[in-house]
């Protein structure tokens, strides 16, 4: 059905709306929120978010000094869901082509996850910490920590 009129009218140049476009623009928006906002600038300074693959960001910042906390998404196995809780999914053999990608880092690594037979395989001689936590909708799970050699618990928590 073609529109008979505009729903909304403009009587000028582009220089008249201008002001109008700038003040109600979303980048706009962040100046309202003033001191607000300090505490987070404060925590933020100094890190960088990088939207690029993970195993990409991880290589380029590796050392002995950077501490890589991974948390994948789940595996398939340890989930009660549809598997539609990602919007990047990752298969079994992703997972374990991460898994060894971790043991090349330089430095300490942390995953988080579900204790599973293909991470108890992955990990084996990586320390792993155990904890009941609420997931899935408030059910008690138990959540896992698995921490390389050279990121030793007692040294990170």
């Amino acid at each position: 059905m073609p529109v008979k009129r505009p729903l909304i009218r403009y009587h000028g140049g582009k220089w008249l709306l201008a002001p109008w476009i700038i003040a109600n623009m979303p980048a706009h928006d962040w100046q309202n929120y003033g001191e607000a906002f300090q505490g987070i600038v404060e925590r933020l300074r100094g890190v960088v978010i990088e939207n690029r693959d993970a195993k990409q960001v991880m290589a380029k910042h590796d050392s002995p000094e950077t501490l890589h906390y991974v948390d994948p998404p789940y595996l398939m196995e340890t989930r009660t869901d549809s598997g539609k809780d990602y919007r990047h999914e990752m298969t079994d053999a992703q997972h374990f082509e991460l898994a060894e990608f971790l043991h090349g880092l330089q430095g300490p690594v942390m995953v988080s996850g579900y204790r599973c037979d293909l991470y108890d395989s992955a990990f084996r001689g990586w320390h792993r910490i155990d904890r009941e936590a609420l997931a899935d909708g408030a059910r008690k799970r138990i959540e896992s920590l698995w921490f390389s050699p050279s990121a030793a618990p007692a040294r990170l928590i």
